[in-house]
């Protein structure tokens, strides 16, 4: 009976994790990747978001996150200094788009849609 409780635990912990990132991370707008190979980045539409809103400003900072997942988290099993390099640049990453997302917010309805964009910047590659 434990085990039958123990799998049915795994398996809703699974499909939650897998569920969740993809409502949270949703993107109908492109992110575009570009930039030098030592330094990649991927620029985040926030066009059809509404800033003014917690639920608005909540969005964004899901999308960055999926970008910056994108540029630094690799699947697979790797080393255990490439993982860490990894988060690294994952933090790196959110904390710089941190500063234009307050600015976003700050400046919401002055910017032109086609300039309604974050850069994402991965860390340098070593």
């Amino acid at each position: 009976m434990d085990r039958i409780k123990i799998a049915a635990a795994g398996f809703a912990l699974a499909v939650t994790a897998l569920i969740i990132p993809a409502a949270v991370y949703g993107q109908s707008a492109p992110i575009t990747v570009e930039g030098e190979l030592e330094r990649p980045v991927a620029y985040v539409s926030y066009a059809d978001i509404d800033l003014a809103s917690d639920s608005g400003l909540k969005l964004l900072r899901g999308r960055v996150r999926g970008a910056a997942t994108r540029l630094c988290i690799h699947s697979g099993a790797q080393p255990i200094k490439l993982v860490m390099d990894g988060r690294a640049c994952f933090a790196e990453a959110v904390a710089g788009a941190e500063e234009q997302i307050a600015l976003a917010a700050v400046d919401r309805g002055t910017r032109f849609a086609s300039n309604a964009r974050i850069a994402v910047r991965g860390a340098r590659l070593r």
